[in-house]
């Protein structure tokens, strides 16, 4: 809809006078009085999206100062959470993932002798548990590499950074 600037001024609740600085910084100008008298034009949902747009450039617009503080707090914060319990260090569950891992590891590694004698005995033909083991370790084998294709391309181990 297009409103002159009278208009513009009561539909955003800004004097008229702000919109003439406003100009100045980009708002969009319909159309543009020709003569003295006349007055400009404007389209009242672009000016909208043009205030929305300034004012969300205006809060992502951070200050060094504003991003030491946020960053400290962010630091008390985790610290916080760490003392509470709410949080833990990862190297906490990297020691514990890495024996669940080798315990089942050493418990794959046991099966190809035990499910040969139990198979040859199920099915009653020789069940070879090296045909099984082979099997056991490619599944092994795959689940060790998991990732690695990733972990190359990674940032020399360290997580969360950009290079």
């Amino acid at each position: 809809m297009l409103v002159n600037k009278r208009q513009l001024s009561e539909i955003v609740g800004v004097s008229e006078r702000s919109l003439t600085e406003w100009q100045k910084e980009g708002l969009p100008v319909a159309s543009y009085a020709d003569n003295r008298g006349q007055a400009n034009e404007y389209e009242s949902a672009a000016v909208i999206r043009w205030m929305v747009q300034r004012e969300l450039e205006r809060l992502n617009k951070e200050k060094p100062r504003d991003r030491l503080d946020r960053l400290k707090a962010d630091a008390i914060e985790l610290d916080l959470k760490e003392r509470t319990g709410e949080l833990a260090p990862a190297a906490l569950f990297e020691r514990a993932w890495a024996d669940h891992i080798l315990a089942a590891r050493t418990e794959f590694l046991t099966l190809p002798e035990q499910l040969a004698i139990e198979l040859s005995a199920t099915a009653g033909v020789e069940i070879d548990p090296d045909a099984i083991a082979s099997h056991i370790n490619k599944a092994l084998e795959k689940l060790a590499n998991y990732g690695a294709e990733d972990d190359a391309d990674d940032n020399g181990g360290y997580a969360g950074t950009d290079g």
